[in-house]
Parts: C-alpha cells; sequence; structure tokens
C-alpha cells in the first residue's frame, strides 16, 4: 500500500463530516492561525476543480476512485472497458467506500434515473437506507474490496 494511499485514508478518517446517509464528505481545514477569507482549504494532497481530486502515484484522480487504487486487482477492475465507479448514494461528493461499486457506464448511468423500487444490484441508497449490501461486480464491505 501507497504512502498516499495511507494519507488518503487518515485524511478521510479525520475530516469526514457523515450525513443522514452515511455519506461521508471532506471538510475544509484551516490554513492559517487567523479566520480571514481563503485561508480554509482541503487538506493536503487535495485540490478542487469541477471535482474534488487527490494527488497518487504522481497524477491527481477523482477522489472517490483512490478507494480503488490501493490494490492492482482493483486497479484491473477499473481498467476494463466501460468500466466507471458509481454512487449507490446518489451523492458525487460521497467518499465512503461501502457507498461506491465499479459497474458499467450503462448501469452507472441508469442510476440517474432510479426512483421507487430500485432494481440494481447492490441497491441504490436512498433516505437513510443502507440494509441492502447484496453483492455485484466489485464493491466494498468492511473497507475491504470484494470482486466478482
Amino acid at each position: 500500500m501507497s504512502k498516499e494511499y495511507k494519507a488518503f485514508r487518515l485524511w478521510v478518517r479525520c475530516f469526514k463530516v457523515v450525513d443522514k446517509n452515511g455519506c461521508w464528505t471532506l471538510r475544509k481545514i484551516r490554513r492559517t492561525k487567523t479566520v480571514k477569507k481563503g485561508t480554509m482549504t482541503y487538506p493536503p494532497g487535495f485540490k478542487t476543480g469541477k471535482k474534488l481530486q487527490y494527488k497518487i502515484e504522481g497524477r491527481y484522480v477523482v477522489a472517490h476512485r483512490v478507494w480503488f487504487y490501493a490494490t492492482e486487482e482493483s486497479r484491473e477492475v477499473l481498467g476494463r472497458p466501460n468500466a466507471t465507479v458509481s454512487h449507490r448514494c446518489h451523492n458525487e461528493h460521497c467518499l465512503n467506500p461501502d457507498h461506491l461499486v465499479v459497474e458499467p457506464l450503462q448501469v452507472n448511468q441508469s442510476r440517474n434515473t432510479c426512483t421507487g423500487v430500485c432494481l440494481h444490484r447492490p441497491k441504490c441508497i436512498r433516505d437513510g437506507n443502507q440494509a441492502d449490501k447484496t453483492k455485484f461486480a466489485a464493491y466494498f464491505v468492511n473497507n475491504k474490496l470484494v470482486i466478482e
């Protein structure tokens, strides 16, 4: 496990904010002792643009994909054609590994229209419902990557 990945895990653990659905978002930290405009930023290694990114192995990666960069096996899953990291919770800023799943692009896009009865495996997370952790493709259980 690389130093960058260990640092990422530490930053997320220390600075996460958990909402009612169990989503982890990263809060900003103060860069200086005084509070003034422009002093709040994300922890070292992170940068913002359209999406929160983290520097790992010399390049910036969208932060929620970093969980899948821990092992060669998981990188191989992401290298498959049309493989995307999908947010089961529909929160694009979520960093909770239990809310992320690697699946084909078409399935990922179909989650955007998911309302009411969910037919996805694993099911979407809405309104605090996290009971279903059905296995499918690649996903996390207790912070360990499971690949089917």
